[in-house]
């Protein structure tokens, strides 16, 4: 396969990448190292997955991308079990999934905290992808919904929400209690069946990356996070850092 020439940001980002991971990876003499990628269970983590995969590739070093592998436990857990090398994970996940933190950490500290457990943060990639609140046009314009504290007034809305968010501290049970929402239809969903739901009109308001396409596509209303409950979501590349006899093992707490 031939590579194109990496862009400025892209020329930057791939000297610390691939000497990150190939750091990491024990010599063989059989072969050259490799190094693998793992995504998360949405478009843009697979993209993201692609592209470390390319830009490790570019830099002479053989890559697999393991697209799909599920939500944030499972995707660090590989990482910290050694069955992945690298993913990109964004701030906030860091903070309050990962590193369970009551409050913002720096990204000294977030380093600082994930490589005590062998993990490496390396530099952030350049752009920020949140979680937030959306609602599908007819609902927004019908019930006036601009913000997320507008839903206090309409318990009754049909609320899709996915599996992760809805068992994050970060997620709907914490932005209930901020809020103090007593919502009474909140389901389940995978996200893009949420938003399958949102556009056939089988749900009124789900949550969102903020990068998404459907948000223009369906023209969605984003709810404005009026009590700033949600944190920033800056992406970052995690790397495993710690080996034991030639096979990924990284320590934890």
């Amino acid at each position: 396969m031939a590579f194109a020439p990496p862009s400025r940001r892209a020329a930057r980002i791939v000297p610390w990448f691939v000497l990150s991971v190939v750091a990491l990876v024990p010599a063989r003499a059989d072969s050259s190292p490799k190094v693998v990628i793992g995504s998360k269970a949405f478009v843009e983590s697979w993209i993201l997955g692609d592209a470390l995969t390319l830009l490790a590739a570019h830099g002479g070093t053989d890559a697999e991308h393991r697209r799909n592998l599920g939500g944030t436990e499972i995707v660090y857990q590989a990482l910290a079990g050694g069955d992945i090398d690298a993913y990109v994970e964004y701030t906030g996940t860091i903070e309050q999934t990962i590193l369970k933190a009551r409050g913002p950490l720096g990204f000294e500290r977030m380093r600082e905290e994930l490589g005590a457990r062998g993990i490496g943060l390396g530099d952030p990639l350049g752009f920020e992808d949140s979680y937030a609140l959306a609602a599908s046009p007819r609902a927004a314009e019908r019930h006036g919904l601009a913000r997320i504290s507008d839903l206090r007034q309409h318990p009754d809305l049909r609320l899709g929400f996915t599996h992760e968010f809805l068992g994050r501290a970060d997620g709907f049970g914490g932005l209930g209690e901020r809020y103090g929402l007593a919502m009474t239809n909140v389901r389940g969903f995978q996200h893009q069946l949420a938003l399958e739901a949102i556009e056939k009109g089988q749900l009124d308001v789900t949550d969102v990356y903020t990068t998404d396409p459907e948000i223009e596509k369906l023209a969605l209303a984003v709810l404005k996070d009026d009590l700033g409950f949600f944190p920033r979501y800056q992406a970052w590349s995690c790397t495993g850092s710690i080996w034991n006899g030639g096979r990924r093992k990284c320590s934890r707490r």
